[in-house]
């Protein structure tokens, strides 16, 4: 047996050998051709095999620096290529995934397989196969290649997390990204309300201020490391429900932890002032409450729940009590107006009623992904502008994620994509039972957090963002780790 072992480890060591000597190798030929361009391409040459050798030696690695780099969004944090935005979480999983095949190549791992994979592999192929009715074939092939990376993200994470201890990392790493993520959007309330009310001039962050008039808002919304606050919203409900069902069972020493960051996800919700992610929260406690029974699981408890629900009733009313610019946000977000003028109602339902109209264009397998709703000189881009939509003309995409489908890969693809969250809600009611207690919890977790979020892109569709298929794969991952012994 000590043999078997030590022959193993020589195995291993002459394995990296190889590895960091070919690595060695290429980086100074690339070095050596890329020098006599740009100093830049040399840099990114040198980091990509720096990384690849860093995955290749230690492949948990990657997903690490996935979750760290997962909600760099905004346009400073990315860059084009031939123009295409690439995000960083999308990089490091693209050179993941060439050290993921080397080493299947070398016989070093068995790549895993999930539940999900037929309609997911169905998902991306529908897509493709929908371009050919694309008015826009170099958008709709962006977006194609983008959900296909998406998808190979969701394998790569699969793939890195293959033991516990990887998984209890990344659940630890998920929750620094977290609260990090919140208290930063939080920074940007209270930073908005000194520059205003005090004249501090303090950093709001890469958009400044942002929809001060949308809302009525002196201190506009916090956004975050985001495009827009409706991705901060969407995090922060994810947070929420996520915090709350382990604040409310685990009854470990990390209970202050996750009260506390319950509280901090519960604050940010507020402010981010996302109807989608209120709704979303609320929408999906109920369901998660019926799954709990349904699983028959001990373990998990909404005892704190009640006693939440009263907190949170009695923090808003003070809030809105003290403060005029809050009540008047919460009048605007809450109040539904059919006037023309209304800046929220009429697009959204301008873009779900011209979506629709070009998904009985093509009701099968629909028009291609971000082909553009309205198609500029046609009778509906008239009547658009007509009613004073024009900024809405160029919509590659429906604030829906039903409608988006529909619109996209038609009546196929919505029911190709409901039969693949299916599997995935089947996967975890079927197997959370048979975890370990604390597993449960973590599991139980995860999985209410990715329904809140697929319960918010019913309003606000972010399929196309990385961190949702990143807390997917967590969330699979999590539980097939959990049922090894």
């Amino acid at each position: 047996m000590n043999d078997s072992m030590r022959d193993g480890e020589r195995d291993q060591i002459r394995f990296n050998k190889k590895i960091i000597f070919f690595a060695v190798i290429g980086i100074a030929l690339f070095a050596g051709i890329l020098l006599s361009f740009k100093p830049l391409l040399v840099a990114g040459a040198v980091g990509f095999f720096v990384s690849l050798i860093a995955f290749l030696l230690k492949r948990e690695i990657a997903v690490y620096l996935i979750l760290l780099t997962l909600f760099f969004e905004a346009d400073v944090f990315s860059f084009l290529v031939l123009g295409a935005r690439i995000r960083s979480s999308l990089v490091i999983a693209s050179i993941a995934l060439v050290a993921l095949v080397l080493l299947f190549v070398f016989r070093k791992l068995n790549l895993e397989r999930t539940p999900l994979d037929i309609f997911l592999w169905m998902y991306i192929g529908i897509n493709f196969l929908a371009l050919k009715n694309s008015t826009s074939l170099s958008r709709g092939l962006k977006i194609s290649i983008l959900l296909l990376g998406l998808a190979l993200l969701y394998y790569v994470v699969i793939n890195c997390v293959t033991s516990k201890r990887i998984f209890l990392r990344a659940f630890n790493l998920m929750l620094f990204i977290g609260l990090t993520e919140i208290s930063y959007g939080l920074y940007q309330v209270i930073a908005g309300m000194s520059n205003m009310y005090l004249g501090t001039g303090l950093p709001i962050g890469h958009s400044g201020i942002m929809q001060q008039a949308y809302l009525n808002s002196p201190w506009g919304r916090p956004y975050g490391t985001f495009v827009e606050p409706d991705w901060y919203g969407a995090i922060a409900a994810f947070y929420t429900l996520f915090f709350l069902i382990l604040y409310s069972s685990h009854p470990h020493k990390k209970k202050n932890l996750y009260l506390g960051g319950m509280i901090l996800s519960l604050i940010g919700l507020f402010f981010s002032f996302v109807r989608a992610s209120w709704v979303a929260v609320l929408v999906a406690l109920v369901i998660m409450v019926l799954s709990r029974n349904i699983m028959r699981l001990k373990n998990v408890k909404f005892d704190v729940l009640y006693k939440l629900s009263f907190l949170s009733l009695f923090m808003v009313v003070l809030f809105l009590s003290f403060s005029p610019s809050l009540s008047s946000i919460i009048r605007e977000r809450l109040t539904v107006k059919l006037d023309p003028s209304t800046r929220f109602v009429l697009p959204r339902l301008a873009t779900t009623k011209y979506a629709i109209k070009s998904f009985l264009k093509n009701p099968i397998i629909g028009n291609g992904p971000g082909n553009p709703i309205i198609e500029e000189g046609s009778d509906e881009y008239d009547e658009m502008v007509e009613e004073g939509l024009s900024l809405f003309t160029n919509r590659e995409y429906t604030y829906s994620i039903v409608v988006n489908l529909l619109n996209d890969t038609g009546v196929i693809g919505l029911i190709v994509f409901i039969l693949f969250l299916a599997k995935y809600v089947r996967f975890n009611i079927k197997n959370i039972p048979t975890v370990d207690p604390d597993f449960q919890i973590i599991n139980f977790a995860l999985f209410g957090g990715v329904l809140t979020l697929f319960i918010s892109y019913l309003a606000t569709n972010g399929l196309w963002i990385p961190f949702t298929w990143a807390f997917l794969a967590l969330s699979v991952a999590g539980i097939k780790v959990a049922q090894e012994h």
